[in-house]
């Protein structure tokens, strides 16, 4: 996957950008009410960028709203489903020494702004994180959520289209927020709340709106403290998300609740948080994002991976967090630290590298450019060259 030629990156740039514009265009075609007819404007006015009101943006929920929403009275829901289908990725030979062939890459990047006000099909907002390297990752998050916006944040259509051109699953997210940050945890409890019969109204709102949406999963960041009756609670909806989702779904957990409720970080996999990643011989979540202290004490990771394979699961289903929001390619912690003789003891997980964009570059594009390839490929642009520091 690595050695894929530059110019068909070029190539594949100027492919998504002429087909988030064709989605625009649908999308306007759908609102056709609102806007004149084409066939009746002048050339001069066809060169002209036309006002949408009302546009239509991406979804966001509080529990009690997702658990009230129904895509045939959303007037925006149709602008937000992906009808691209998840392409086949070729796994391709070594590009060079050091690249693995079993750990993974998740990149946990905010592509729009903010969670509300997201525009369903793309704009011309240079805020928007256009990201290109997707032969470089394995897994996107749409990472969002907000505790004065909503928590449940699915990603939006242009986002997942762009994704599955290039063979890449996409998740949404579910955060709860820190309670110093405005979590609450009245939204857990709404979150877990089981039915008479047995059955978790919001885990299944959850699968409607992956397969309304035409998206890959969720990653859960539940980080408001709690109880040890609604920790309890989330196993058991967790363990009712893999019983009744597609078998190519993915849901992700945040290294954060203990068994008791509590928040913890642990940086690892262990006794402390395992029930939230396998119990026994059932799968409780597919994959487990460790928390970024793992740094502070990298034995961590070995002990993660030996404790993985105890419970019959691959190493590289637990993901070392590697937070580059601040410091993008300047981060001290680099991702080679997860290596151990030539080996990813798991695999890999970045935090925000839309830093490219933000404080790296703030939002100028040719800066967002050169950024992008020194961050996904190396400074020379070439991804065979593996004598520079930079490419750890």
């Amino acid at each position: 996957m690595k050695n894929k030629k530059r110019w068909i990156r070029n190539v594949r740039n100027v492919s998504v950008l002429f087909l988030l514009a064709s989605n625009f265009s649908n999308a306007l075609i759908a609102r056709g009410e609102e806007n004149t007819p084409i066939s009746t404007l002048s050339s001069g006015q066809v060169n002209e960028i036309p006002e949408i009101k009302e546009a239509p943006t991406a979804s966001h929920f509080f529990p009690e709203e997702l658990k009230k929403w129904n895509p045939a009275t959303d007037a925006d829901s149709i602008h937000n489903v992906s009808k691209v289908p998840l392409a086949k990725r070729i796994k391709s030979e070594q590009t060079n020494k050091d690249q693995s062939l079993d750990a993974k890459v998740v990149s946990l990047a905010i592509a729009n702004r903010n969670t509300s006000g997201t525009p369903s099909q793309g704009s011309s907002d240079k805020a928007v994180y256009n990201f290109t390297h997707w032969q470089y990752i394995d897994t996107m998050v749409a990472w969002a959520g907000s505790a004065g916006e909503g928590i449940i944040v699915p990603p939006s259509g242009d986002l997942t289209d762009s994704a599955h051109r290039n063979g890449v699953p996409v998740l949404g997210t579910v955060f709860f927020p820190p309670t110093a940050y405005g979590g609450k945890p009245e939204w857990v409890d709404q979150f877990v709340q089981k039915a008479a019969d047995g059955n978790f109204p919001m885990a299944d709102k959850l699968l409607e709106l992956a397969d309304y949406y035409g998206f890959d999963g969720w990653f859960i960041n539940q980080e408001t403290a709690s109880n040890p009756t609604t920790a309890k609670a989330m196993k058991e909806f967790l363990a009712y998300l893999q019983a009744h989702k597609k078998p190519e779904m993915d849901i992700m957990w945040y290294d954060s609740m203990l068994e008791n409720g509590s928040i913890s970080w642990q940086g690892a996999l262990n006794d402390r948080n395992k029930m939230y990643f396998q119990n026994n011989d059932k799968k409780v979540s597919d994959n487990m994002f460790l928390d970024f202290n793992w740094q502070y004490s990298p034995s961590k990771l070995a002990s993660s991976a030996k404790k993985a394979t105890e419970l019959t699961r691959s190493p590289y289903d637990l993901f070392a967090g590697i937070d580059v929001q601040a410091q993008g390619f300047n981060t001290a912690t680099k991702p080679s630290s997860i290596v151990v003789n030539g080996k990813p003891l798991v695999s890999l997980g970045l935090y925000c590298p839309d830093w490219t964009l933000r404080d790296g570059a703030n939002y100028d594009i040719p800066t967002y450019w050169k950024n992008e390839e020194k961050f996904w490929v190396n400074s020379a642009g070439d991804p065979r060259d593996t004598s520079m520091k930079s490419n750890e």
